[in-house]
């Protein structure tokens, strides 16, 4: 094992967690020197939540060794803003903590309001890419899908168009994908697939 990766919301849910316990950073220190790399995959979903503790905690993961990159979910009433999301993509690359990933939320119970709709995210996100400089667009807009993570690469009027970023099958790696659009549509399995293969995923 080469890579260790920990996903948290602890730096910006409770920061001062990492910031009063000198054991932590020794353990992430002893966890590098010991030749392994270490990646803290943060889960900021808006820029207000990093805040100065939060900024004092990212700086106590690097201190000790750790890499630090965001993640977090679109999310209607919260980020669904390109504004918003460009803002949280520039602080948390001035933060050393680069956003990494946008995702699609989950079709989990009690999450359909939250849902922004698939045919309108990638727009949100690429407007957000827009507003910022190049070191804070690498942000992928992925669904971490039963079959794998599947970035939406973009929609116009007639079809979504997505491709695999990482397969659980090995024929899926790197393909592409296109679907119906459909307005209402919040998840992959909810579209139509289209093209000469025209298989779902």
């Amino acid at each position: 094992m080469r890579t260790i990766h920990i996903g948290s919301k602890m730096p910006a849910f409770e920061p001062q967690r990492i910031i009063d316990d000198p054991e932590l950073a020794s353990l992430v220190q002893s966890v590098v020197a010991g030749g392994r790399s270490l990646y803290v995959m943060t889960h900021f979903d808006h820029f207000r939540e990093l805040t100065g503790e939060a900024l004092e905690a990212l700086s106590v993961l690097r201190a000790a060794g750790a890499m630090c990159l965001n993640q977090c979910p679109l999310t209607r009433g919260i980020n669904d803003d390109s504004a918003v999301l460009a803002e949280l993509f520039q602080m948390c690359t001035d933060a050393s903590c680069p956003q990494y990933y946008v995702f699609q939320c989950r079709p989990t119970s009690g999450n359909a309001r939250f849902v922004v709709p698939l045919v309108e995210a990638p727009a949100m996100v690429e407007d957000a890419r827009r507003r910022v400089s190049g070191l804070s667009r690498r942000a992928r807009f992925c669904l971490s899908h039963a079959s794998g993570k599947i970035e939406i690469v973009g929609a116009d009027d007639r079809h979504l168009y997505a491709r695999y970023h990482r397969a659980k099958r090995d024929v899926d790696a790197g393909r592409f994908l296109v679907y119906r659009r459909d307005v209402a549509a919040g998840w992959l399995d909810e579209l139509v697939p289209v093209g000469e293969d025209a298989q779902a995923v």
